[in-house]
């Protein structure tokens, strides 16, 4: 058993190698079994105390919801206060207009949560076009039939229709995919207020470059962030632009999948820099990734 009753710990990594150790049909009973005794016995301890359960969740940051409906798990299924919870931290953070936590994920029913109670007649399975404009987001991109990109006060959300699932900063995230790369960059730009192509030069390669026009910039600042940056960066004074070759591995190259990829919290922070470096902008302990990432 996983599940330590004395120190209400949970052996996650016990789980992983369980599921690596076992065939799929044996790994999706395993889960199932490890999800519902979980559920049976922390998630219902934690929601006896709505103390602990508002300030300390067992499982932090709330995660095991995120598990749980990644899993398929239904609204009726899950720690209902607990999920209420997040959805009034995740408004009231909106509210605030502050970076909201990242890799956490609520139904698609409840998108209008995020910026109030009051749910408006747009269907969000069948008119979320319509939905968007309802709500005024007007940085967003479609990038298939299934799927939506979006940001909003530097936030990113990736709606999955198919799933009826929508995620809220997936910086963990490690992304594979050129299209969606290139997708994602060119949303954090217009969010940032800022010029940038982005092209595949070849396969596991591309090429960015930021043209920040008649913008100045601090040139020790942009030093700074070209040293911080995971890319291979370089800044033209005379043109103002600066390139960047953004190279990662594919999934078959790598030994394993969670090195593979370029990570969304990569992105973002090569913005966050770049921003701080421009003069004029208004710096602020608020932002995104300030705590999140480690300074160096």
């Amino acid at each position: 058993m996983s599940y330590n009753k004395k120190t209400t710990e949970f052996d996650f990594d016990g789980l992983r190698f369980g599921l690596k150790s076992s065939n799929q049909a044996i790994t999706s009973r395993l889960q199932q079994n490890m999800l519902e005794s979980f559920k049976n016995t922390v998630c219902s301890e934690c929601q006896g105390n709505r103390v602990v359960c508002i300030l300390r969740p067992k499982c932090q940051n709330r995660h095991f919801q995120d598990l749980l409906l990644f899993s398929g798990y239904k609204s009726n299924d899950i720690p209902t206060f607990c999920y209420s919870v997040r959805l009034k931290e995740i408004f009231e953070n909106y509210q605030k207009k502050v970076f909201l936590l990242p890799d956490i994920s609520i139904y698609l029913n409840d998108f209008y949560k995020i910026f109030g109670n009051k749910k408006p007649k747009q269907n969000p399975l069948k008119e979320f076009d319509k939905l968007l404009n309802h709500f005024n987001i007007q940085n967003s991109k479609k990038y298939d039939d299934q799927t939506y990109l979006l940001t909003f006060n530097k936030n990113l959300l990736f709606v999955d229709l198919k799933k009826e699932l929508i995620t809220i900063n997936p910086l963990s995230w490690q992304l594979n995919s050129p299209k969606l790369i290139k997708s994602i960059i060119e949303l954090y730009a217009k969010e940032y207020n800022l010029a940038v192509t982005v092209y595949e030069e070849y396969d596991f390669l591309l090429v960015l470059t930021f043209n920040f026009g008649k913008k100045k910039l601090d040139q020790e600042l942009m030093n700074i962030a070209i040293r911080k940056s995971d890319f291979l960066m370089d800044y033209d004074e005379e043109s103002n632009e600066l390139t960047g070759e953004i190279h990662f591995t594919s999934q078959s190259q790598s030994l394993r999948s969670e090195e593979s990829g370029l990570s969304v919290k990569d992105i973002l922070k090569l913005f966050d820099h770049i921003s701080e470096s421009l003069v004029g902008t208004i710096k602020t302990s608020q932002s995104p990734l300030s705590s999140l990432i480690p300074k160096r």
